[in-house]
């Protein structure tokens, strides 16, 4: 059963949310929780979620430059994600215990944010959500 447009962004902004959350506690264990990366932590991802729902609103009110907007952040974001894979997976080879020590991490967060860049992606550049936004 198809999506429709309003359900796919509304999906969207509840991923986004829920990156940003995690984002957040990425943040703080790659940090070891540091006393300057809980203030970060506490300033930022109220930001982020605050900026989270004004995309989500304009993407429900159909604005198609926020629609574009979005769609090459994800796809820049896609990109960077694929060669930060990359360059992690190809240190494995180099010392396999060096990535599990100390890249491992990086390389989990990094998988996820990619997963999640592709379906923002692959759901902004949907044939429902270019009508949505036209409108």
């Amino acid at each position: 059963m198809a999506m429709t447009a309003r359900a796919n962004i509304e999906g969207l902004t509840k991923n986004w949310y829920a990156a940003t959350i995690v984002g957040g506690a990425y943040w703080l264990a790659a940090e070891r929780f540091r006393t300057l990366a809980i203030v970060e932590v506490a300033a930022l991802v109220p930001l982020s979620l605050g900026i989270v729902f004004v995309l989500g609103k304009k993407l429900l009110a159909g604005s198609s430059r926020t629609r574009t907007a979005l769609v090459w952040l994800n796809t820049i974001s896609v990109a960077y994600h694929t060669l930060l894979t990359g360059v992690l997976v190809g240190r494995f080879f180099d010392n396999p215990l060096l990535l599990i020590v100390n890249e491992g991490l990086k390389l989990a967060f990094g998988l996820l944010c990619l997963i999640w860049s592709a379906r923002s992606l692959r759901a902004l550049m949907g044939g429902s959500m270019k009508a949505y936004c036209r409108s």
